[in-house]
């Protein structure tokens, strides 16, 4: 399947609207090493059937398209300011047709033949991807999973395995190493965790921040993160400073003006 963009470079990728400097870059080498680990798997897939977790500013969604065309790409990012920067980044490679954000549930992953992403450093939100892969993707899907070595560890190899019958690891490059799953062992969804918490924002509680629904305020701004959650991200609304806090269990949050979307 040919490339959609010839002109596509990791080194033209940037991060903003996050921060900015010399030392700090919008791909890495597990971006790298994850899409060549990949590549074979994403330009045999139909479109519609490559899905991407946990890019952080665009680099694997925008590298399978542009490198191993593939079209009609899920993805998922945890951060606001990530799928904002895939946006500027999309704009400036051409690449604006072809994917779609979701957020991390069955939808992300039903019918899906290639997963990519970054892994997560918590083994609770890896055992979410896993779950959900395994339980919604097709039959004979693989997911490429990278990381950062310092940040790997075996038990992530056993994680993996709860869900996927094959766990291999890649060889190490630059620091990176990408761990490939396939063989979907187990068909079931994970189910929710927690305790239902009824106000004015009702939602479940998960084992990450990256299953937290996303709350939508005046002016379209978007605000992610659960009334649990001890790693939240906020955004600033209309008359209102929200920074980085903690709320307590026993404090459900009650902002007017804040729906589900």
């Amino acid at each position: 399947m040919p490339a959609l963009s010839d002109a596509f470079s990791f080194q033209a990728l940037r991060r903003f609207p996050d921060l900015e400097a010399d030392n700090l870059v919008a791909a890495d080498a597990t971006d790298r090493l994850a899409l060549t680990e990949a590549s074979t798997a994403i330009q045999a897939s139909p479109p519609g059937r490559v899905a991407v977790v946990g890019d952080r500013y665009g680099a694997m969604t925008l590298g399978a398209m542009a490198l191993h065309g593939a079209r009609d790409v899920r993805v998922h990012q945890d951060s606001l300011t990530g799928e904002q920067a895939l946006a500027h980044n999309a704009i400036r490679a051409g690449l604006t047709q072809g994917f779609r954000p979701l957020p991390l549930t069955h939808e992300l992953f039903t019918g899906a033949s290639v997963v990519i992403g970054q892994l997560p450093k918590s083994l609770e939100a890896l055992r979410e991807i896993t779950q959900l892969a395994a339980a919604h993707a097709a039959h004979d899907v693989t997911v490429f999973l990278g990381g950062r070595v310092k940040h790997m560890t075996h038990a992530m190899n056993d994680v993996m395995g709860e869900s996927f019958t094959d766990v291999q690891a890649s060889l190490a490059h630059q620091k990176s190493r990408v761990l490939a799953a396939s063989g979907p062992g187990q068909r079931a969804g994970p189910a929710p965790r927690g305790t239902r918490c009824d106000s004015i924002i009702s939602t479940w509680t998960c084992g990450s921040a990256r299953t937290a629904p996303r709350l939508r305020g005046p002016g379209s701004t978007s605000v992610r993160g659960s009334c649990w959650s001890f790693s939240t991200r906020w955004s600033r609304l209309p008359g209102r400073q929200w920074t980085s806090a903690v709320a307590p269990v026993s404090s459900p949050l009650r902002w007017p003006g804040l729906t589900r979307s």
